[in-house]
């Protein structure tokens, strides 16, 4: 019996001890896999902060040469997907020194070969970004880049002056054969049409084809939901509602946490403070662009914004920058008809700590992304109609353009929601802005 009695509780002990292992196992498996969601939490948040310095890479438009035409194309997500490492290969290494500096003639005829362009209509030079995202592998200044051609020959980088070529091909023949597949709209450039080296483009058949975007400005309403303003708060606060404190005006909600403040306005835009002491004394460029980035994708997430200005700002001597930014749809620069608020977003950092934030909030609206022939008016028709912009004969009009591009302007705080196509002409270092339909000055910036 005592045998038959210890062999019973030795069964019994040995079956406790694998109960007592699998339910551990259970509990470090829980354990482990609350461990991983919570590092993926973490993850996709570096994850869309890096996503969000990828998109600050992208370019505003491109073009596909092939078949002796040129196609200006807005929308090409998948095609910049696929060359993505081109690019940060070519921020990182594209040096004056080590590339081949050719004419403006010699770039122009390179248009009839097949290839295609990577246009850049942003005024800061992007190449800051690859070392955010630590990409950068030379020690030399490298060129402030604004265009980039792509062919199987060579690689060629424009910084808006000076065009550098490097021995190193890139394949593009299937991108082009699969445009070539489709209905695109001839351009020329200006080269073709007014016998000026000048790669910049119009459409051959004066239309462009767009999206009809409409934004709404619906914060006001926003405001009168608790959960919206309590996520929000939370997200900028990092606290709960029972530690805030609100104040409530007419026209605004503020949430305040010590020296925090974040205030929502019924006019569009949401403002972030943090009045804490500063100690910065030494402006870091890189420390405070990759917090402010970060910030944005943390707090808003912000996709399809890009770089705009940098402008170093000083207070009480602490020294650090603001960073602004715009829109895009499709690529195409979205900017705001507003003096006072010339920015979709805004952001003041001193070293890595974010002091101040505003964001012109737009919500799209639009109802179908397909596109539609927008009809544009000449380039001489736009000079005519503006003398006192355009005093000198339209030949010299012409040597003193260096940009022109498509841009949606942005009357949505003056009552307005569909964004109006124009065109964007920098002329003698004025930023200008003409009515497609009718060519008329719309605003200068």
């Amino acid at each position: 019996m005592n045998r038959a009695h210890e062999y019973i509780l030795n069964i019994i002990l040995v079956g406790l001890v694998a109960l007592t292992l699998f339910l551990s196992n259970i509990l470090w498996i829980d354990v482990k896999s609350s461990h991983i969601k919570s590092n993926q939490r973490i993850d996709e948040s570096e994850y869309a902060t890096e996503n969000l310095f990828r998109e600050l890479l992208k370019p505003q438009s491109m073009v596909a040469n092939y078949n002796g035409k040129h196609h200006v194309i807005y929308n090409f997500n998948d095609i910049y997907n696929s060359y993505q490492q081109t690019v940060y290969d070519v921020f990182s290494n594209s040096t004056a020194k080590n590339g081949q500096l050719i004419s403006k003639e010699e770039y122009i005829k390179l248009q009839n070969i097949p290839s295609l362009v990577l246009l850049y209509s942003s005024s800061v030079d992007l190449s800051i970004i690859v070392n955010l995202i630590g990409q950068s592998e030379s020690n030399d200044s490298p060129i402030p880049i604004k265009e980039i051609y792509l062919s199987r020959e060579f690689i060629v980088v424009g910084d808006g002056t000076n065009h550098y070529k490097f021995e190193r091909g890139v394949n593009v023949d299937f991108t082009l054969s699969s445009l070539a597949e489709e209905n695109l709209p001839d351009y020329k450039n200006l080269n073709e049409i007014y016998q000026v080296n000048k790669n910049l483009y119009f459409p051959s058949q004066n239309y462009y084809l767009l999206k009809s975007v409409n934004y709404s400005n619906d914060l006001k309403s926003l405001m009168l939901q608790e959960s919206y303003v309590s996520n929000l708060s939370s997200r900028f606060l990092n606290q709960n509602d029972a530690h805030i404190r609100d104040i409530v005006q007419d026209d605004s909600h503020s949430l305040i946490y010590g020296n925090e403040y974040l205030t929502l306005y019924s006019t569009g835009v949401i403002e972030y403070e943090d009045l804490n002491p500063l100690d910065t004394t030494v402006r870091n460029l890189y420390a405070s662009l990759k917090s402010s980035i970060s910030f944005i994708s943390n707090k808003v997430g912000n996709a399809n914004i890009y770089l705009s200005a940098i402008t170093p700002i000083e207070k009480e001597d602490n020294l650090g920058y603001r960073f602004s930014f715009n829109l895009y749809e499709d690529s195409i620069p979205v900017l705001i008809n507003d003096s006072q608020n010339p920015y979709y977003i805004e952001v003041e950092a001193y070293g890595e700590r974010v002091t101040h934030f505003r964001q012109n909030y737009r919500k799209s609206i639009s109802e179908s992304p397909a596109l539609e022939k927008v009809r544009a008016v000449s380039l001489e028709r736009i000079v005519e109609l503006s003398p006192t912009v355009f005093t000198v004969p339209f030949d010299e009009v012409l040597n003193n353009i260096s940009d022109i591009c498509v841009v949606y302007i942005d009357n949505t705080s003056h009552g307005q929601t569909e964004l109006k196509p124009s065109i964007f002409i920098k002329y003698n270092n004025r930023h200008l802005f003409f009515s497609m339909e009718t060519g008329r000055l719309l605003m200068e910036k």
